[in-house]
């Protein structure tokens, strides 16, 4: 074997291209699937079987180099979710989300002290504005098909991210002896 080329059984002489070292390596995979007892001595030989075998290796070889990526002929019976359906189960955890905010906001309003809640109503405002603007800044980075869940996604964890400090705020302290059973309710 000369360095740089490869001899099929016919004796013609091809430069080994990208699709022919592919099918060279398919055709050695199959050698070794098929034959797995071969010696030392015949390792030399796996580049000029018969022609038959080589024909039949190489239509093989030649199927699998256009396999997809799923690693099979036929295109997958069901390839996960759609978008639509990412969007709509985003769109379900934002509403969930939103909704216990809502629900500790209220239990918020009983517990904080009085002189101290239209503040707090104010700075969830201003929270609620800052996280919508940074989400649409991250929708806008992303683009395409994927903005919309980028935009309903992030939604989703800043909510969590603020029920998950302002349910501290329940417990005795405010936060400052850690969680309480009320707190462990969101």
């Amino acid at each position: 074997m000369e360095q740089g080329r490869w001899r099929i059984q016919s004796g013609t002489r091809e430069s080994p291209g990208k699709r022919d070292q592919t099918l060279v390596r398919a055709d050695l995979a199959l050698r070794k699937v098929s034959e797995p007892a071969q010696s030392a001595q015949s390792a030399g030989s796996l580049l000029t079987p018969s022609y038959r075998t080589t024909r039949i290796r190489l239509t093989v070889a030649a199927m699998l180099a256009f396999v997809p990526c799923t690693g099979s002929l036929a295109a997958p019976a069901s390839s996960g979710p759609t978008m639509i359906e990412m969007q709509q189960t985003a769109v379900e955890k934002l509403a969930k989300a939103q909704h216990q905010l809502q629900t500790l906001i209220g239990e918020l309003d009983k517990t904080l002290p009085p002189d101290s809640v239209s503040d707090f109503h104010s700075n969830q405002h201003e929270w609620s504005t800052l996280t919508q603007r940074e989400c649409a800044w991250q929708r806008e980075l992303s683009g395409g098909s994927m903005a919309p869940l980028m935009y309903t996604s992030c939604l989703e964890a800043r909510t969590r991210q603020r029920i998950n400090w302002l349910k501290l705020f329940l417990c005795e302290g405010y936060g400052s002896t850690g969680e309480c059973d009320a707190s462990k309710r969101y």
